[in-house]
């Protein structure tokens, strides 16, 4: 997560390049990745202290 946040952050505030359509969509493909493996870990940890 702070690998993404400091990514996401040097697009957003420290770059005056724009950003393709493409890459954006990769970069959009990717945190709909982290935010499925995060979910998964969420159920994996309440399964493990139910």
């Amino acid at each position: 997560m702070d690998y993404w946040a400091s990514l996401e952050h040097h697009l957003k505030y420290k770059t005056e390049n724009d950003v393709s359509d493409s890459l954006k969509c990769r970069l959009k493909h990717d945190a709909d990745l982290l935010s499925a493996i995060d979910a998964d870990l969420q159920d994996i940890f309440c399964q493990m202290n139910a």
